[in-house]
């Protein structure tokens, strides 16, 4: 091969841009990993004060706040800072005698499952992230539908090319 069909062939064997998950390569870059311990510490401080509704505000902030990031990490971000935030007044509470694990008994009877604590508990810190990611989800998309071009062309309607004439009868 002349040194003219290797640089060719170089040059056509780029490599696949990055995808989120490759760029990361195990670790979060600072500003999500910021966010990340923020809002679990404001979620823990809320839930503790009975603000049970904070992981769904505070996806909302992630969701604006990351409307220009990857979805990816947005959305672990709001998912596993809530549940986070969620469990650790739950933790405090189990280690400072609370009756965490016999409240989830009762619950979990009472939602007709078995008496498992563990399950409740997992159920409980689930509804957690999902509120936060449903709400990032929701915020992302309106931050990106406020943002497109709004149109600037009216169709009036009789111009609309409605395929066959609405008056025309077939027999």
């Amino acid at each position: 091969m002349t040194s003219l069909e290797l640089s060719t062939a170089a040059e056509t064997a780029r490599p696949a841009p990055p995808t989120p998950f490759t760029r990361l390569r195990g670790r979060l870059p600072a500003p999500v990993a910021t966010a990340a311990v923020l809002g679990a510490a404001a979620t823990a401080l809320g839930t503790a004060a009975g603000l049970w509704f904070l992981p769904f505000a505070f996806g909302l902030a992630v969701g604006v706040w990351g409307r220009r990031r990857s979805t990816a990490p947005m959305l672990a971000t709001a998912g596993l800072a809530s549940g986070a935030g969620w469990a650790l007044p739950l933790l405090w509470s189990a280690l400072h005698g609370g009756s965490v694990s016999s409240t989830a008994r009762i619950v979990a009877a009472l939602a007709g499952l078995p008496p498992s604590p563990a399950l409740v508990l997992l159920a409980t810190l689930l509804v957690a992230a999902l509120q936060a990611i449903s709400a990032a989800g929701l915020a992302r998309t309106v931050c990106h539908l406020s943002a497109a071009p709004a149109r600037t062309e009216d169709v009036p309607p009789e111009d609309v090319d409605m395929g066959e004439d609405s008056t025309r009868r077939s027999s």
